[in-house]
């Protein structure tokens, strides 16, 4: 059986059928439409379906008990947000480590607060007051 190297070595040594195969090929490219040409690209290409990736804390307990000491009282997005995950993990780190995961939380939250403090300037409206972020003319 011929295998791909015996063909390309043959158009190769062909240029007058390959020029005119191609020379084929640039007309019928060119009488299909725009969505025929993205039909025929993506029949080329396999649709592989992508796997969900798990929540970074998916069933496991030092998780789930990190995330009863993390308790961030700023509402529901926090629990999707990446800052609420890098706290979990802080906590659990400090699980394994053997340091005090309040303690842990406590670093993390406030170099958080700190960094939020130093930038908070470029957003409007918003000043720095006591460690949380307040809307001007909001009472503390």
């Amino acid at each position: 059986m011929a295998t791909a190297a015996y063909f390309r070595v043959w158009r190769l040594a062909h240029p007058v059928y390959r020029a005119r195969q191609t020379k084929l090929k640039r007309e019928r490219r060119s009488r299909m439409t725009t969505a025929e040409r993205q039909q025929e690209r993506g029949a080329y290409r396999p649709i592989v379906p992508v796997e969900p990736i798990p929540p970074l804390h998916c069933g496991s307990d030092l998780f789930v008990h990190a995330k009863s000491v993390a308790r961030v009282n700023h509402g529901f997005k926090y629990l999707t947000h990446p800052f609420y995950d890098d706290l979990v993990s802080e906590i659990v780190l400090a699980f394994v480590e053997g340091r005090s995961p309040t303690a842990a939380r406590g670093a993390f939250l406030a170099a958080e607060y700190e960094w939020r403090n130093k930038t908070l300037q470029v957003r409007d409206g918003l000043e720095p007051f006591n460690g949380r972020l307040i809307a001007q003319g909001d009472e503390p």
